[in-house]
């Protein structure tokens, strides 16, 4: 008996030493490949900037990234997606050249990635008070970099904030970039379960149109059973190209865990964020309806669409670019793209913004 005590302690032991090493060697490995990209993008020109750092919007901290090889270039404020999804080390990532012509600004919103935090109040997460935020890091950027106006541009969740941002102050913008224009998300995730659902049935996929039966048309209430219905009618809209169209592989964890933004506590955050900003924010979205609350703006706007777009699809973004009024607007069509031309074709996106801030005159 007393035999069997001391080789199960060498054994807890055994077991002990060995989690430590292996977590040990894990966060050197982490440091390691943090360590290297930081080099491989390190911005070293004379009037470069390279800055991670926190801002207070809206009486919360949250952060904000500033990249740019010249900071004499025109300011571009992006707004990510989600609610609650953090793009720091994809922009970073794929979008390297935009830092040659832009002052390139990318935020952390409330509650997501390094902003997250529990101590943010519940009841601040509204689209009001995203719009104001972005309004007050305007300014803030503004004053920084000696400009009169920057530009802004809006992926999916942020092209809703983008609208009414430059809805409401449009003196504060040059100009507005929708890519994956967000315009009624009720309807919109509507239209996504019918085209995820007459896929399967073309497709004679019995599984995916039983799973996708079984959850039931779009959109879909928040209850305990919403990540459940969602996550079936997402897997199989990806699996049919309405999510990412030509590079199905694009994104990865590992561009969170490995970038040097990123804490291993942030890491972990990235998805709490995600989930409680929809928890908080999901009701209110599904009241948006761009078509009759931002009908007219006074600055230029450029809609930036996947063809293959089915979560903000693109039939609802062809009918809203010819309902907006605006001084100048254009409809650019990215024809090897779903929900995220911006990362999936790299090379034509950033020529079109090259084109048309750089070469254009400033409003």
């Amino acid at each position: 008996m007393q035999k069997t005590k001391k080789i199960l302690q060498y054994i807890i032991i055994f077991i002990t030493t060995l989690s430590v090493i292996l977590i040990g060697t894990g966060l050197l490995y982490i440091s390691y490949e943090k360590h290297q990209v930081r080099r491989a993008f390190a911005i070293d020109t004379v009037n470069g900037i390279e800055t991670l750092e926190p801002v207070v919007l809206g009486e919360v901290e949250q952060w904000i990234s500033i990249r740019g090889t010249n900071t004499q270039n025109p300011v571009l404020l992006f707004l990510h997606g989600g609610p609650g999804g953090s793009a720091l080390p994809n922009l970073r990532h794929f979008h390297r050249e935009l830092e040659e012509h832009f002052t390139l600004v990318n935020w952390d919103q409330r509650g997501a990635g390094k902003s997250y935090s529990v101590r943010i109040p519940e009841d601040s997460f509204t689209i009001d008070q995203f719009v104001s935020d972005t309004h007050q890091l305007t300014l803030l950027l503004i004053e920084r970099f000696e400009t009169d106006k920057i530009y802004l541009m809006g992926h999916s969740w942020g092209t809703i904030i983008g609208m009414k941002a430059v809805y409401q102050r449009p003196e504060l913008y040059h100009a507005y970039f929708g890519t994956a224009q967000v315009v009624n998300p009720a309807k919109g995730e509507a239209i996504s379960y019918h085209y995820t659902l007459e896929s399967a049935y073309a497709d004679n996929n019995n599984k995916a149109v039983e799973e996708l039966r079984a959850a039931g048309a779009a959109p879909y209430e928040f209850d305990d059973t919403f990540w459940d219905k969602l996550l079936v009618q997402r897997k199989w809209l990806s699996y049919y190209g309405g999510n990412v169209h030509n590079n199905k592989n694009l994104f990865s964890d590992s561009l969170n865990l490995f970038a040097p933004e990123y804490s291993i506590i942030d890491f972990f955050n990235l998805k709490r964020g995600n989930q409680s900003s929809v928890y908080y924010l999901w009701d209110e979205l599904l009241t948006v309806n761009l078509m009759e609350q931002v009908t007219e703006v006074e600055i230029p706007v450029y809609f930036i669409t996947g063809r293959h777009d089915y979560i903000a699809p693109f039939e609802l973004v062809e009918e809203y670019y010819h309902h907006l009024k605006a001084p100048s607007k254009e409809l650019i069509w990215f024809e090897n793209s779903a929900h995220s031309p911006i990362f999936e074709e790299i090379e034509l996106f950033q020529q079109i913004l090259v084109q048309k801030i750089r070469h254009e005159p400033e409003n």
